[in-house]
């Protein structure tokens, strides 16, 4: 490499870094919890060991929280994984949501309803309005959700490949309804886990390139190693397959 196209690089380097530190990201509240085999999850013996966990924070300057999810099985690979939603949680509630890891494919994305009468759902416990994740080929997925949509305590549900097995949290649906009532804290309640309510905290909805400028500055704070180069804009819904924090 030649003497200006060294300067030239550093230029640049020392430019981005710059930019990225100045829009650095703050969080205020934190909330974070764990449900596990014979403490909170309901899962057959042949799916080994299984934990689901949650890390919710907001970013006040941007009145957004993000919602970063993981469930982990020892014997058994994940089809779908779904996190409820309030019933008129729609895409426009969204501004990002993404598979998390360098590696991690994800067949699909989507809010969809669930009833225990459709086949397809009849492991399910009880009816759910959910944001679903479907990897590929995972014994461990992680997920996020990034919305200005507050926490609220609710529930989840996947269902499983060999053998076809469900696991969701074991106070799914009990009691169901004004979540909105009990405060949010860490860890869990009632066996329940955090999830985005239609409630939104503040009113500012940042626009697209600052939701860059969000994304880059947390990429840059937590210097994770996880980062996929894709991106996908989707009518309104800002998809990206990139970050964990």
């Amino acid at each position: 490499m030649n003497i200006n196209a060294l300067v030239c690089f550093t230029l640049l380097f020392v430019s981005i870094t710059n930019a990225v530190t100045a829009c650095k990201v703050e969080y205020t509240d934190h909330y974070g919890g764990t449900l596990s085999s014979g403490n909170g999850i309901v899962s057959d013996s042949r799916n080994g060991n299984v934990s689901f966990s949650w890390d919710v924070r907001y970013y006040p300057e941007y009145d957004l929280w993000v919602y970063n999810y993981n469930l982990s099985l020892t014997r058994n690979k994940i089809d779908y994984v779904a996190v409820e939603v309030s019933d008129n949680f729609t895409g426009n509630d969204l501004v990002f949501c993404s598979p998390i890891g360098g590696t991690t494919k994800t067949k699909n994305m989507g809010i969809t309803d669930f009833d225990p009468d459709n086949s397809s759902y009849s492991g399910i416990p009880d009816e759910m309005h959910g944001m679903v994740f479907s990897p590929v080929n995972k014994y461990s997925y992680s997920f996020q959700i990034v919305t200005s949509r507050v926490p609220v305590w609710g529930d989840f549900f996947a269902k499983l490949k060999n053998p076809k097995t469900f696991v969701y949290n074991l106070g799914f649906g009990d009691p169901d309804g004004d979540f909105d009532l009990y405060a949010v804290s860490d860890g869990s309640l009632n066996y329940h886990i955090l999830r985005p309510d239609t409630v939104q905290k503040g009113e500012s909805v940042p626009e697209p390139n600052t939701i860059i400028l969000i994304i880059s500055a947390i990429i840059f704070s937590y210097r994770k190693k996880y980062f996929k180069k894709s991106f996908c804009f989707l009518t309104n819904e800002f998809f990206c397959d990139i970050f964990a924090i």
